[in-house]
């Protein structure tokens, strides 16, 4: 079959920040914010960028269209309804890819007053006028994880029939496993010998990124994402987390430089109000943060003992603080970084002094002034050794 292993393959990053992410409760960013967004993504090698919804009105044609021509790297894509209304303004807009979401769920297609049948008929007749308004034409299923299979299978057969470049299979309100990922996406892959397919997840039980590298290793070879995961509800894929996962797991799979991924996590941070959680995977302010004397032990010795991967490749760098858990190497190098050398009995005293301190279950890290301030209360001298 022809996608059944892409260990290999480059994998397409979709990144849908400006319009799924933006559809996260509170969130609406500037036409100026959008575009700041995009050319850090372009920059970063994102593939395609789902840039909005022109029936949004103008505002969100206008937008598109100054995106569409201002030299961006990246494949802009306009989101559109399986109407021919949609399609117009797409086309207005100036994007050269489009992407045209169609209900397959039954629950879907109640709420929408639609039935299978008219999503078949309108497929064909759709797709086929997309492709002549259109460079290429992405069709998507949505919520595809609680569609009837054997129906979700016609559909997508009957996309590639219509020679849809790629199908998203969506899964709309992130119920599903990482497992039942695996195995819709190698089944659906199977039928298909051009039509590729993407995978869309929600985060609504925590296993967006889980079901992402499941699809992955399905066969799927696009994915679509938001940088740090915001969007409805629980949010969607965390593009930081599928990049750098890639990056490192399936080399040569992305050229997205992984080192700009923490400067554009801020950046929609700041856009969207959206705080990034401190013990965020890949960009969180305390990510390669270390404290426990084991690590920060482990950590002296061998940078990746306790890490997975090198905090520069994300454009970040390690730190240690001391805490409850600390040990004499972390006092010493802690020490160390701010200019004072201490012996390993002086380490020992200093470190007696810290767990006395966090007996009064103070819920906190000690501050530069606060260490001091226990050196000193241990008669050592904090002038005497300067770090050369």
């Amino acid at each position: 079959m022809l996608h059944e292993n892409i260990n290999n393959k480059n994998i397409i990053l979709i990144d849908s920040t400006l319009r799924d992410g933006e559809q996260a409760p509170g969130v609406s960013f500037s036409r100026e914010e959008k575009f700041e967004i995009a050319m850090m993504l372009s920059d970063a090698g994102i593939d395609e960028i789902e840039a909005g919804i022109p029936a949004m009105g103008d505002d969100e044609v206008h937008f598109l269209k100054k995106l569409s021509s201002s030299g961006c790297r990246s494949r802009i894509i306009a989101w559109c309804r399986a109407h021919m209304t949609d399609l117009e303004l797409a086309a207005e807009s100036g994007v050269s890819d489009v992407h045209i979401s169609f209900p397959v769920s039954d629950r879907h297609l109640k709420i929408q007053g639609k039935s299978r049948a008219w999503a078949i008929d309108n497929l064909s007749i759709i797709a086929g006028k997309a492709s002549e308004m259109f460079d290429r034409v992405y069709v998507g299923a949505q919520d595809a994880t609680r569609c009837d299979f054997g129906f979700l299978q016609t559909f997508v057969e009957e996309a590639e029939k219509s020679r849809v470049s790629r199908v998203r299979i969506a899964d709309t309100v992130g119920s599903s496993s990482p497992s039942e990922i695996y195995e819709m996406i190698r089944s659906l892959v199977s039928v298909l010998s051009s039509t590729i397919i993407e995978f869309h997840g929600h985060n609504d039980f925590g296993m967006a990124t889980a079901n992402a590298v499941s699809a992955i290793e399905a066969g799927a070879a696009a994915v679509s994402a938001t940088v740090c995961g915001i969007g409805e509800r629980a949010g969607n894929t965390p593009l930081e987390e599928i990049a750098l996962w890639l990056a490192l797991k399936k080399p040569g799979s992305t050229i997205m430089k992984t080192e700009a991924l923490k400067k554009i996590c801020e950046k929609v941070s700041e856009a969207s109000g959206i705080p990034i959680p401190v013990n965020k995977a890949i960009v969180g302010e305390k990510a390669f943060v270390h404290e426990s004397g084991i690590h920060v032990h482990g950590q002296i010795i061998d940078f990746l003992a306790y890490q997975a991967f090198n905090p520069e490749l994300v454009g970040s760098s390690e730190s240690f603080i001391i805490g409850k858990h600390s040990g004499r190497a972390s006092i010493k190098k802690v020490l160390e970084s701010m200019g004072i050398n201490v012996t390993d009995l002086e380490a020992v005293r200093i470190l007696k002094s810290v767990r006395k301190h966090f007996e009064a279950r103070i819920k906190n890290t000690l501050s530069e002034k606060d260490l001091i301030s226990l050196v000193e209360n241990c008669s050592i001298n904090v002038n005497r050794r300067p770090a050369s």
